[in-house]
């Protein structure tokens, strides 16, 4: 990235002499406030470019609906229910004549019935609902480090297009000046017509290049607004790179922090213990559900109470065996996929690191 500290002379002026060039350098006049303008743009530090992310953590609406889908899903792991609402019973019983009276047997029914939790279905769902919030919180996270990384990059792209339209500016300005020097010099005979035409063309070049870097620099100027979810107008302060950084060389300690702070090794680590509490889910379904109920009957003329019965219904998990282990498979095939993106993940992880 050296262009950026020494400025390449065009083909075309090289050919105009080393005597020419340096009596045009006796014309040149850099702007004086070009160096107040790069004194006064803000250096992409890590202070500032931790404010710009703290702008967009409170105005990206991607972030915001991440963050309602998080606590939607915290929600819903708080709104399991441990113990099943009971179910009341109330009828009556018709008799024929040959029957036996209903003052002797009653003729209201009336009871309750109350589910078991007695093989840790609830437990099961109640965890796998706790591990899928997790997850999706480790997304809202994951969603934030992939947009400030973005951000990240726009504001350098920005600072860089920057200061390509300073130095191309302050180029134009030193080839115009060699062109009005060209055609002085060609009104005292000392230069020629095709040297006139030479600087022309460069300085009509030159200012073509900047108007095209003035629009670069404007588009990146659009992808910053956009990450901060403002208008692709909106004014933007002169921003500047900072100093290189140090290289960074790799090593396996490096590759291990990394591996433990990457947001998409945290999804899938969150997503796989979704997957396993899913597992077991699945596995305690097959298991029966047991309820017990109470029944009363009375008469309704004296309103006296006849007689009581306790139920114990168990639902028989007979003909769909083969279902419930299909079940099982597919929520093992389900888990075994997340555990090879895991490893797919952190091998591409070790290649960008690298």
């Amino acid at each position: 990235m050296n262009h950026f500290h020494s400025v390449c002379l065009p083909a075309g002026v090289r050919r105009l002499g080393l005597p020419l060039l340096l009596a045009a350098a006796s014309w040149v006049h850099f702007p004086s406030d070009a160096a107040e303008t790069r004194t006064s743009a803000e250096v992409l530090t890590p202070a500032a470019v931790r404010q710009w992310v703290d702008l967009m953590a409170s105005n990206h609406p991607a972030l915001k609906q991440a963050g309602s889908l998080a606590r939607a899903a915290r929600l819903e792991a708080e709104s399991i229910r441990r113990v099943a609402d009971p179910k009341l019973l109330l009828g009556g019983t018709l008799y024929t004549p040959q029957a036996n009276m209903p003052s002797q047997d009653g003729n209201l029914i009336y009871g309750i019935e109350q589910p078991l939790p007695v093989f840790g279905k609830e437990t099961a769902a109640r965890t796998l609902a706790n591990a899928n919030a997790s997850a999706e919180e480790a997304r809202v996270d994951a969603r934030f480090q992939e947009l400030r990384r973005d951000l990240a990059i726009a504001l350098f792209q920005t600072a860089l297009a920057h200061r390509e339209v300073e130095l191309a500016t302050a180029d134009d300005a030193w080839l115009a000046e060699l062109a009005r020097t060209v055609e002085a010099r060609l009104a005292t005979g000392r230069s020629t017509q095709v040297e006139v035409l030479r600087a022309q063309t460069e300085h009509s070049r030159r200012r073509v290049e900047v108007e095209n870097l003035r629009n670069r620099e404007r588009e990146a100027q659009s992808g910053v607004n956009r990450l901060l979810a403002r208008e692709p107008n909106a004014a933007l302060p002169p921003l500047d790179l900072p100093d290189l950084a140090d290289d960074v060389p790799y090593s396996e300690r490096l590759f291990r922090l990394s591996q433990n702070a990457e947001p998409r090794l945290r999804v899938i680590r969150r997503e796989r213990q979704a997957a396993e509490a899913q597992v077991d889910v699945t596995r305690k379904s097959q298991r029966p559900d047991i309820a017990l109920g109470v029944d009363g009957r009375q008469y309704s003329g004296d309103g006296q109470f006849r007689e009581g019965t306790f139920l114990l219904s168990v639902n028989v998990p007979l003909w769909n065996r083969p279902k419930y282990r299909r079940d099982l498979e597919r929520e093992r095939a389900r888990l075994q996929a997340v555990e090879e993106q895991y490893l797919d993940t952190s091998l591409a992880l070790r290649e960008e690191i690298h």
